[in-house]
């Protein structure tokens, strides 16, 4: 599965993606750059795509 490969090579635990899904904490720079670089994209592209889909705090 995609998602599991990705946890994997980001080194995040399953807890911390279950926190990122309710929107308790943030993924940090350093594992958004990864991100980005897994799936060949820019990190404009990614932020984008992720505010694009999130819902607003505010």
């Amino acid at each position: 599965m995609l998602q599991e490969k990705i946890i994997k090579l980001l080194g995040v635990s399953r807890q911390a993606v279950l926190k990122l899904r309710n929107g308790r904490i943030e993924l940090g720079t350093n594992n958004l750059i990864k991100l980005a670089e897994i799936l060949d994209v820019s990190l404009e592209e990614l932020t984008e795509f992720v505010s694009a889909y999130q819902p607003s705090k505010y």
